[in-house]
């Protein structure tokens, strides 16, 4: 967890359940992306105070628990960052153009190097992102203060982006997460909740190429109320395994498994 505007980095320790201190990262910026590759936490893109987009790229080695610079990215409203396939793929716009246009760089962390790939075929200044089956899917975005029901998926092999149908629902602030091989698309805009509204979470079905509304029974329905976290690191797992049994804490099946 990062607040570059107290110079304040938090790390929270899973197995004694607090938050620790951490090395700051250098640069102070606002609407930055973190994503975590093969062992290493990055943070890029951004604005500094005067609003100019940052291109320096910060990777945090947790084994050493020192930050370093890496090889810069071409600075640019960053939208979105997701790992994906061993690669960070940064998605976001260019400014100051007549027409402004969309741009996808890749990160490559064994060479250290950025290339550009195709850009999404619609200009969306505001999207999520979520890698699924190897593949990028951007969803939503808002454009002139509308909420487009569009998508777009992108094939890293082809380099092309692939058409979707829109989405049955549009939503204000859409999120995505894959959760047991199944993407879903629900609304994070807890505001307008509150308010009343009441936008379903929807599911790709890949195979039929369709979108479909999370019915009002499934657990699913309130997956905007969850976050959802992998762990992968066998210790981590074991430790949190034994810390429940030795506190004699009963276990129950989510209802999301």
């Amino acid at each position: 967890m990062f607040d570059t505007s107290i110079d304040m980095s938090l790390v929270f320790d899973m197995l004694v359940e607090i938050c620790l201190p951490m090395t700051p990262i250098f640069q102070t910026r606002c609407q930055y992306a973190v994503v975590s590759l093969n062992g290493f936490i990055y943070v890029l893109g951004g604005v500094f105070d005067d609003f100019n987009e940052i291109g320096d790229i910060e990777r945090f080695d947790p084994s050493t628990e020192e930050w370093e610079l890496v090889s810069s990215m071409v600075p640019m409203s960053l939208s979105e960052a997701v790992a994906m396939n061993g690669y960070i793929y940064a998605i976001g716009h260019v400014k100051g153009e007549s027409n402004p246009i969309m741009m996808v760089q890749v990160y490559d962390s064994a060479s250290d190097m950025w290339s550009s790939v195709s850009a999404p075929k619609l200009f969306r200044p505001e999207i999520t992102a979520v890698a699924f089956r190897g593949h990028l899917y951007l969803i939503g975005g808002d454009v002139f203060d509308s909420a487009p029901r569009s998508a777009e998926e992108y094939d890293p092999e082809k380099d092309v982006w692939i058409p979707m149908p829109d989405l049955p629902v549009a939503h204000l602030l859409p999120r995505a997460i894959v959760l047991k091989d199944v993407l879903i698309v629900y609304e994070e805009n807890l505001v307008h909740r509150s308010c009343g509204g009441n936008i379903p979470p929807v599911y790709w079905d890949s195979e039929n190429r369709t979108w479909h509304i999370i019915h009002e029974s499934s657990p699913l329905r309130m997956i905007h109320m969850y976050r959802i976290c992998t762990i992968t690191e066998p210790n981590i797992i074991k430790g949190i395994v034994k810390q429940n049994r030795l506190e004699s804490k009963r276990w129950v099946k989510s209802p999301f498994a």
